[in-house]
């Protein structure tokens, strides 16, 4: 592992010799290993900031979770979660067995915890035909019984099953982004159809007011998993919804997209002049700030003339904002008086403390994005410093099978892809450190 700032820039030795600030800076060369599974079903990667890696997918038969040299050895076919020390060594593996009869859990996202915990999110599938049996969302010998619906639950940094929550009913959300604060609580953004009841508990709290719709959903949970608060940004009058969630100190950005509003917003955001294509509203991003309670610090459409969401969001130490957006035309990425018009297919913009425009990047793949050492952005499979100026781009050639791409501040990022040579029936995990 390279310090923050420090590049391995001779590949015969080990000595992170060449400094980031120096200019001088390479793009760093990968190490990979390979996981068990394939990317026909939903797979996950994610990095703590200690460089913890956890990796999750779909397996099939006699698998082995350990790439080195020890075994640990599965048969069955589900869903695993595995995770990798910071040095790159074999941790543990969790895994759920996926039957016609008992149903299935499909892992969408991982978000590592501030304890070394882990959260993973995704779709309980029931099983059965006629009668559905309820599925068991902790994989070691307890039972966790849910129900089909959108499922999330919590592992501790050894792997022990701490809780596991979901959300049925009417309309079960999607899931889009989970983030934690430093006490441990819980943060989950998506989306929503209708009705639903946001405590996943005991209790009842209904949001939407029903329609075929979708409304942007924003919860939170405590450290374990008890109901907190909700808010959705828009009614079910408008079709919206939430993809992007970063929490740095006391507060919570998130971003999304909002369209075809007949409702109202709240709180209230003057959107701009919706040229019609169609007949349809394109559907204007937006970004949202709120304390660690829920309530609304401030909100901020941008201008487009065609499709646009906000995917990704990350947060410097000097209070930057740094947004990435997907998108299908021209979207003005000045908030202010300003106009500065680009066109996708994905941008980063950044902004200052007090969300003045900063600068854009344009014409990239997606628009998820993360932070890397030295206030340095990444998105897609390039990087940026602070001040909008190109400092690495690795070959796109290399990644046409790319499915998830993320990074530490600490440790660097990791790009999980398909690689039928080196990784037959499997998924290769490439490292790059800086």
């Amino acid at each position: 592992m390279c310090a923050p700032g420090y590049a391995n820039c001779d590949q015969s030795s080990s000595d992170c010799e060449t400094s980031l600030a120096t200019g001088g800076a390479c793009v760093p060369k990968p190490t990979w290993f390979c996981t068990p599974g394939s990317a026909l079903f939903g797979s996950a990667v994610a990095i703590a900031q200690d460089g913890t890696l956890f990796v999750s997918g779909w397996f099939q038969g006699d698998t082995d979770f350990d790439p080195s040299s020890g075994v640990d050895l599965r048969t069955s076919v589900g869903t695993y979660l595995s995770k990798f020390n910071p040095d790159g060594s074999y941790a543990w593996t969790r895994t759920w067995s996926s039957l016609y009869e008992i149903g299935a859990f499909f892992i969408h996202g991982l978000r590592p915890g501030p304890d070394g915990s882990v959260a993973a999110y995704g779709e309980v599938v029931a099983g059965g035909a006629v009668t559905k049996v309820d599925f068991d969302l902790d994989p070691g010998p307890d039972v966790d019984l849910h129900p089909a619906s959108t499922g999330l639950v919590r592992f501790d940094a050894n792997g022990s099953y701490l809780w596991g929550r979901s959300w049925g009913g009417e309309s079960p959300p999607t899931i889009a982004d989970v983030a934690f604060d430093d006490l441990g609580r819980v943060y989950v953004a998506g989306q929503f159809m209708g009705r639903m009841d946001a405590d996943p508990g005991p209790g009842s709290t209904r949001r939407g007011i029903g329609g075929y719709n979708y409304a942007d959903l924003l919860l939170s949970l405590d450290e374990s998993g008890n109901y907190r608060w909700s808010l959705s940004f828009t009614d079910a009058r408008c079709t919206s919804g939430l993809g992007a969630l970063v929490v740095k100190g006391n507060w919570l950005w998130t971003g999304g997209f909002v369209s075809n509003c007949a409702g109202k917003t709240n709180p209230v955001v003057e959107l701009p002049s919706l040229s019609k294509h169609f007949g349809v509203d394109p559907a204007t991003p937006f970004l949202m700030k709120t304390d660690l309670a829920g309530n609304v610090d401030r909100a901020l459409p941008f201008s487009n003339e065609f499709n646009a969401r906000v995917d990704g969001i990350a947060i410097d130490s000097a209070n930057h904002v740094y947004i990435g957006i997907g998108q299908s035309g021209a979207v003005d990425f000045d908030p202010g008086p300003g106009v500065e018009s680009r066109t996708g297919p994905g941008s980063v913009v950044s902004l200052s403390e007090d969300w003045a425009y900063r600068w854009v990047v344009s014409g990239l793949v997606g628009g998820g994005l993360s932070l890397l050492p030295g206030e340095q952005v990444l998105a897609a499979t390039s990087g940026w410093n602070s001040s909008g100026n190109p400092i690495f781009s690795l070959d796109p050639s290399e990644w046409a099978n790319q499915r998830m791409l993320t990074s530490s501040s600490v440790a660097g990022l990791a790009i999980l892809g398909v690689n039928k040579t080196n990784c037959p029936n499997g998924l290769e995990v490439q490292r790059y450190t800086w």
